[in-house]
């Protein structure tokens, strides 16, 4: 579909599934959000490669004076 063929070793063929809190879950999703990728993209780089990816959305502070 969109990709070259992969490997038998390459494919991903096993499938996990854990529980979160809501909490847990809104942490996932908005660091995804921030990365651009799906949580579990965005999960298995952080657990097998040892860090987040790069932002893709840019974040902007707002100060606001007193």
């Amino acid at each position: 579909m969109g990709g070259p063929e992969l490997s038998k070793e390459e494919k991903r063929l096993e499938r996990t599934t854990s529980k979160l809190t809501k909490e847990e879950k809104k942490k996932i999703d908005k660091a995804a959000a921030i990365c651009g990728l799906p949580p579990v993209v965005l999960v298995r780089k952080k657990l097998f490669k040892g860090r987040f990816p790069e932002r893709k959305v840019k974040v902007e502070l707002l100060i606001v004076e007193a």
